[in-house]
């Protein structure tokens, strides 16, 4: 699961008339499961549920909630209190408690050439999981405190 596959079943989905918040919460949550950290940490313990209700409050609010507002609580929430999981460095511990990071804001409108869920990708998505971070450290005694700043997802 990358980008490209959250861009095709966002716009699969959605002409199935499946409710927006959800489809971009389930399509997003899967896109993350595939991606990792600087030093390899897999995440785990993504909220999906505090991101589908905060982007399905703000649709059906009619723009009461503004689209780009809902987006930035919503990532946030996703990420706070997660953990990412180290299998590929033996002398990190299991787990280690991840930073949210920046959210840039989604510029609205999004020029008509440009897809809704392509601008999200490269605008919001992409730059955002850049700052998402998390302090590993050794087992080691004293402890070597290691900064693993960054997760991608591929394309």
């Amino acid at each position: 699961m990358g980008w490209d596959n959250f861009s095709k079943n966002y716009k699969d989905r959605l002409n199935n008339n499946e409710p927006a918040g959800k489809v971009i919460a389930e399509e997003y949550h899967d896109a993350i499961k595939g991606g990792i950290s600087l030093l390899g940490g897999k995440f785990l313990l993504g909220k999906k549920s505090v991101l589908e209700s905060t982007l399905t409050t703000s649709f059906n609010s009619m723009g009461a909630i503004p689209f780009p507002t809902a987006l930035v609580q919503g990532i946030t929430g996703y990420w706070l209190g997660g953990v990412y999981t180290y299998l590929l460095l033996p002398y990190l511990p299991a787990s280690t408690p991840i930073v949210p990071g920046t959210i840039p804001p989604l510029v609205l409108p999004i020029p008509s050439n440009i897809e809704f869920a392509d601008a999200l990708v490269s605008s919001v998505f992409i730059p955002h999981l850049l700052t998402v971070s998390a302090n590993a450290s050794t087992l080691s005694l004293p402890p070597v405190i290691i900064p693993d700043i960054g997760f991608v997802v591929k394309k």
